[in-house]
């Protein structure tokens, strides 16, 4: 081979473009986990009534069934999130607690578990989906194919870099709510799994809510 052709070749690779980066690749990259779990940070910035609320706990997350949210703060309260349902735990008799804590939660709510597992491609139908930034840092921002009048929550964008790590809604309302994520780890902590099944299992001491239609 030509020695000029050679000296050439370190700069040629150099000039490469980077492999693409898509939302199948990034869909791939955050439905590995089977379980995982973390703490959580809400903010909810309600526009009528200019008042912010705080909120915080644990989640658990198992892939493509259930999404459990257990909040420390303002108020004991636990949330479960799957195809197509809310189930609200034992102490939760008021939903009032509940719906100020999630907003607008009937427009959202079925598409939780998804969201949480970056399942792109079943939230496809729904949103239009936009990536940007790049493998290390990334962005997803979904807009409703509805319209405002058929579903009050404007966008949500996505963002986080190996696992989801801050998610933003804003209502058609004004209204907007930031949920950040922290501590992952796709690991199961087998006393929460534990506590969690006994009220999972009794029928009794659960609400459940059908959001399908």
């Amino acid at each position: 081979m030509n020695i000029r052709v050679l000296a050439m070749l370190p700069l040629a690779m150099v000039c490469l473009p980077a492999q693409a980066f898509d939302l199948n690749d990034l869909e791939t990259r955050l439905t590995a986990s089977e379980w995982l779990q973390g703490h959580f940070r809400q903010r909810h910035w309600m526009a009528d009534q200019e008042v912010r609320l705080h909120s915080q706990g644990r989640f658990l997350y198992q892939r493509d069934r259930q999404l459990i949210w257990l909040f420390g703060s303002p108020t004991q309260q636990v949330l479960t999130f799957a195809k197509g349902q809310v189930a609200y735990g034992p102490d939760s008799d008021e939903k009032a607690d509940i719906q100020a804590l999630l907003p607008e939660r009937s427009t959202f709510q079925r598409h939780m578990v998804d969201i949480m597992g970056g399942k792109f491609s079943a939230l496809a139908d729904d949103y239009r989906l936009v990536l940007s930034g790049d493998n290390d840092a990334w962005q997803v921002t979904m807009t409703p194919r509805l319209s405002a009048l058929e579903m009050p929550l404007a966008t949500m964008t996505l963002t986080g870099s190996e696992r989801l790590e801050h998610l933003k809604m804003t209502i058609a309302n004004g209204d907007t709510l930031s949920i950040r994520l922290s501590d992952g780890e796709a690991i199961i902590d087998e006393s929460l799994v534990s506590r969690l099944a006994g009220w999972l299992t009794d029928e009794s001491t659960t609400v459940e809510e059908d959001v399908s239609s």
